[in-house]
Formats: C-alpha cells, sequence, structure tokens
C-alpha cells in the first residue's frame, strides 16, 4: 500500500477491492492505513457472512481436518449431510437466534435412520458444530439459544461373575476382560499389536476403529490421559499369548470389528438371559473399583483413562441392583431403629404420666 502526501497536507492511498478503486484521505499516515484496513476487513467479512450456514459449517471441518481425530471429523460431516436442514442454505449474516432455535427444536423431534428419538446429546453436539462454524465467520454473534435438557437413563449392569460365566473358554473371553478388568474400549483393544508389550506391560498407545465401512488407525488418543501404560494380569497374559498374532510374533492380538465383538458379546450374555452393550463393560470396571473393591478414585481415573473424576462418576459408575438392595436395608433399618426408639421414648412418657 502506497500513502502519499497531498498539496492540501492531508494523505491518501489507492486499493483495489475486487476490480474496484477506492480512495482513502485522512490528516494523517496512520488514520489512512487505518480505514484502509477497516475497509479491506469489512469486505472480506462481508464476503465471509455472505457464505451459507452449510459452507460455514463445510469450512470448519475443512480447517480442522489434520486437528481431529478422524472419528471425530466422520461424526461432523455426518452432521453436516443430513442435519440442521431448516437453516443450512440461510447466509450466514442474515441468520438470526430464532432462525437456530427454529432449527434446533426440528432436530430435537427428528428420528434417527433406526426409527428412534434424536437425543439430548446428538443435539447438544449438533449445536456445538454449529456454534463453533459460526464463530469462526461472525465471531461477534452470541445467538440466545435453549437445548433439549438431558433425561436421566437406568441402566442396570448385570454382575460381574454372571458376565465371566458367560464368556469363560470361549473366544470372547480376551476382549471382554481386557474391557470390564483393565478398562479398555473395544478401539484400544483392537489397536493392542504383539509389539504393545514388553514383559507384562501392555502400553495403549493407538486405537483402531471402523469409519464409513474402513479401518481408521489413530495413534493420537481424544484425551491425553487415554495413552497409558498397564499391568497385565498373569491370566489375560496366559490368554494373549493363545492367539495368532502372539505365536506369529506380530500383528494385531484382536483382528475383529467391534462390530464383531458387540454381536459376539450379545450371543453369549442371551445365552443366560443378560443384555449389555460391549462398552457398558468399561462401566463395570468404574462401578466394580468404586463400589465393590473402594479403590482410590485417582487410582481408577489412571486405569481407565478418564481425564476428570466427574466423566467416572458420572457416565461410568453405576449401582448394581443387589448392591442398591442391600444398602437400601441398611438405610431402612437405620431409620426403623429410630422410630423404635422414638416409639419407646414416648411409652415410658405415658407410663410416667399414669403414675402422677
Amino acid at each position: 500500500m502506497t500513502i502519499r502526501k497531498l498539496p492540501s497536507g492531508n494523505w491518501n492511498t489507492q486499493i483495489m477491492i475486487k476490480g474496484k478503486s477506492h480512495s482513502i484521505t485522512a490528516p494523517t499516515k496512520t488514520e489512512v492505513r487505518n480505514k484502509a484496513a477497516a475497509l479491506i476487513e469489512g469486505e472480506r467479512r462481508h464476503e465471509r457472512e455472505g457464505c451459507t450456514v452449510i459452507e460455514a459449517i463445510t469450512q470448519y471441518i475443512d480447517s480442522k481436518r489434520n486437528i481431529l481425530s478422524p472419528s471425530t471429523i466422520y461424526s461432523y460431516q455426518q452432521i453436516a449431510d443430513y442435519r440442521l436442514e431448516y437453516i443450512r442454505t440461510i447466509p450466514v449474516g442474515r441468520l438470526t437466534s430464532l432462525d437456530i432455535q427454529q432449527a434446533i427444536n426440528a432436530e430435537s423431534v427428528r428420528l434417527t435412520p433406526k426409527g428412534t428419538p434424536t437425543t439430548p446429546k446428538t443435539v447438544k453436539n449438533i449445536y456445538g458444530l454449529l456454534s463453533a462454524s459460526l464463530r469462526m465467520v461472525r465471531p461477534e454473534f452470541y445467538p440466545v439459544v435453549t437445548l433439549p435438557k438431558a433425561v436421566r437413563t437406568f441402566r442396570d449392569l448385570p454382575e460381574p461373575k454372571l458376565v465371566i460365566q458367560a464368556v469363560k473358554g470361549t473366544d470372547i473371553e480376551l476382549p471382554v476382560l481386557l474391557a470390564m478388568w483393565m478398562s479398555l474400549t473395544a478401539s484400544e483393544i483392537r489397536g493392542i499389536k504383539v509389539s504393545s508389550i514388553k514383559g507384562n506391560i501392555l502400553t495403549i498407545d493407538e486405537s483402531v476403529m471402523r469409519i464409513d465401512g474402513e479401518d481408521v488407525h489413530k495413534k493420537r488418543a481424544k484425551t491425553f490421559t487415554r495413552n497409558r501404560r498397564l499391568q497385565i494380569p498373569d491370566y489375560i497374559m496366559d490368554l494373549i499369548k493363545q492367539t495368532d498374532a502372539w505365536k506369529a510374533g506380530e500383528g494385531y492380538i484382536e483382528p475383529r470389528s467391534g462390530r464383531s465383538l458387540y454381536g459376539k458379546l450379545q450371543y453369549r450374555l442371551g445365552k443366560y438371559g443378560l443384555k449389555m452393550r460391549f462398552h457398558d463393560l468399561r462401566h463395570l470396571f468404574a462401578s466394580i473399583g468404586s463400589q465393590k473393591l473402594g479403590i482410590p478414585e485417582k487410582t481408577l481415573m489412571d486405569i481407565g483413562g478418564w481425564a476428570t473424576p466427574n466423566v467416572m462418576k458420572s457416565v461410568y459408575t453405576h449401582s448394581f441392583e443387589q448392591d442398591r438392595a442391600n444398602n437400601q436395608k441398611q438405610i431402612d433399618a437405620y431409620f426403623l431403629s429410630l422410630l423404635i426408639q422414638n416409639s419407646f421414648k414416648n411409652d415410658r412418657k405415658n407410663i410416667s404420666d399414669l403414675g402422677k
């Protein structure tokens, strides 16, 4: 940018924006430079805000492809392809809080391809992607939006001994014990190579997940704490040594897909009238450790790879039905004892009153 002084004493510059010349004059060089920068930024903002919501979301996803995990990018792309129909073609500069609220309302009552209701968590994820995309294009826009409240769900986990009884001696025993005993996810189990094990120490630094029909290998964990080292119990180590990969001296010890592991687990549990997701085995680990064994919170977090105790407590720990019943009996007995004591005191008082 060339800034020159005019005979009048003012300063001037000429800039081109989209093939059109703009003349800027001001008393000082600094004012000329600032006005030119503001004009250029205003034009850029106009271009950004002229893009549609779906274009803004696509730009955001593209800007994060080498930063976020493949599974996260895939979930974002699914939102971009199939969600937010109400506002996807609206220019970002014209978007209002009301538009976004109506779009969120529509997503809240929308059925999934399986015919199930869209969960509040899914709606929250949709809005999270939308708001992040809008901030990159229109940072001064702070929409006022109300999201659906999460509904508490109750899941009774089967007793650990029943799960072990269902899988012991079967081809699903090793992955189930890795999940329930060592708190590994299905993708972490699929990422265990022979080279991941040194002696009886397992290093969790890779995961394998199925995304859009293909296996994706990921070295970087979702959170820092998920990359961890764990001691392998002797019983599980014996099972690992029976795998084809261990005998060959290389490869992944669990070659089956996550869906296959889930199907195998359902089949074995079904024989005993039980049902649970494969990921629930990790919930089982947290619940056993905290409620049955009283393992310190920090130790459980380190083994399970949880970054905060809140996530472990609010998401992964559940109470067992029999334990709940026993605890309820303790509570009932306590209050009944108080009632009996109070009744006894009243009887003594009545007898005392009669003797007066």
